[in-house]
């Protein structure tokens, strides 16, 4: 049986950026979303938020998140006033970016 001795463990009692000294700043676009560590969002399209992490010693560190909204069309729908399905709705794209499509209705 072999045997390992542990002479040191390199260790490092002080944080490298004090929780209190932390700063965070979230964007989507120019607009600042919030200056918590985290947040929720919920985008109706595509959208690319920017976190920047600014440490105490001044030095920031900055990434990008890209939420994918996947384009759903629906197959069918009831308007019967029933509150479920009763509304055509396309999902997942800016309306600017898509053309009004023909729809044709049947009735079976």
């Amino acid at each position: 049986m072999d045997s390992f001795a542990v002479v040191s463990i390199p260790y490092n009692p002080y944080p490298i950026a004090p929780g209190d000294k932390l700063e965070y700043q979230w964007y989507e676009g120019a607009e600042q979303l919030s200056d918590m560590q985290s947040i929720i969002v919920s985008p109706s399209v595509t959208t690319v938020y920017q976190a920047i992490a600014t440490l105490c010693d001044g030095k920031q560190l900055t990434d990008n998140l890209e939420v994918i909204i996947i384009l759903k069309v629906p197959n069918a729908f009831t308007p019967n006033a029933d509150g479920l399905n009763d509304r055509f709705k396309i999902t997942g794209v800016q309306p600017e970016k898509y053309y009004a499509p023909t729809l044709k209705s049947l009735t079976i």
